[in-house]
């Protein structure tokens, strides 16, 4: 049970970095919140191991929102008008 919880976060983060790849708007707010609720399970973490791992996973997501809000790749995620 255990691995099965731990490996739906990481497959999750791998379905918005394929989607962000595609320009997808929306999947720059779900990583966002991804992030914040990797951060409240950084909160209720207890245990060495389990704060270790809730810490690197905050802290990618983390790094990961704030690449993906950058104004510089907003750019990325704005709609493009064809002619």
């Amino acid at each position: 049970m255990v691995v099965v919880f731990g490996l739906v976060p990481v497959a999750l983060w791998l379905w918005m970095a394929r989607a962000v790849g595609q320009g997808r708007d929306w999947a720059r707010i779900l990583s966002a919140v991804l992030f914040t609720l990797a951060t409240l399970q950084l909160i209720e973490s207890q245990g060495v191991a389990q704060v270790f791992c809730a810490a690197l996973i905050c802290l990618s997501g983390l790094a990961a929102v704030w690449l993906l809000w950058r104004p510089a790749c907003s750019v990325f995620f704005k709609p493009q008008r064809f002619v």
